[in-house]
């Protein structure tokens, strides 16, 4: 926390967006870590890290000297991995992305890629972003995947695109009461979900040709 401050009040906001967001991740309750800063920072620095006013950090920005790459998860589409890797200045924001390369589809069936993430579910309300890209532009879908430690299980939602950018990359918003949702859920299948986290987001492929695909830092915001 101290670092990111004097990087903020150094005037390095990129820094301290980016040691904030680690310091949120390694927390395990980021969503808290996020209302916490921003109640904390002055309004200077408020406007320093956050020049348009909306209050977020990444769950995930793939910079840092071993970021992850889009993971398989499922793959039933018989594609095969041609190049995995993180690709600099080719987010939305100039910033880093990850970058996947895939073999065309030969049958019907899933095809997912994840990037692991931790958020512990909130009373808090919060949103998440994701920016996707692809070279020939499908029906891709984001997938939020959820665990529950206590009772062993796991759940998702399958998200829909919010918006077509004119740089080629898609937004995924997705803004809801995640823990009310997946109380509701848990409540009808019999088990409880008071532990639960999001623990991985992923792109779920439809069949097609062969494609390379793109996710840009993905964000935790206040709504």
């Amino acid at each position: 926390m101290l670092q990111g401050l004097k990087l903020l009040d150094g005037g390095d906001a990129k820094g301290a967006l980016s040691t904030f967001s680690a310091v949120a991740r390694g927390s395990g309750h980021p969503v808290e870590f996020l209302y916490d800063l921003r109640d904390r920072l002055s309004d200077a620095q408020r406007a320093g890290l956050w020049p348009d006013g909306r209050a977020y950090l990444y769950i995930e920005d793939f910079s840092g000297p071993k970021p992850p790459t889009l993971s398989k998860a499922d793959e039933s589409q018989g594609r095969t991995v041609t190049k995995s890797e993180i690709v600099p200045n080719a987010s939305p924001a100039s910033g880093p992305a990850a970058s996947l390369e895939l073999t065309a589809s030969t049958q019907d069936g899933e095809s997912r890629y994840y990037v692991r993430a931790i958020v512990a579910l909130s009373e808090k309300s919060f949103g998440i972003k994701a920016y996707v890209k692809e070279d020939a532009p499908s029906d891709v879908r984001l997938w939020v995947g959820y665990w529950f430690e206590a009772a062993q299980k796991g759940s998702a939602t399958v998200e829909a695109p919010t918006q077509t950018l004119e740089n080629g990359w898609t937004l995924f918003d997705v803004r809801r009461d995640f823990l009310a949702e997946q109380r509701e859920k848990a409540q009808k299948a019999g088990y409880d979900a008071s532990d639960g986290v999001i623990n991985a987001i992923a792109l779920i492929l439809p069949p097609g040709p062969a494609n390379r695909y793109w996710m840009a830092p993905i964000e935790l915001y206040i709504p």
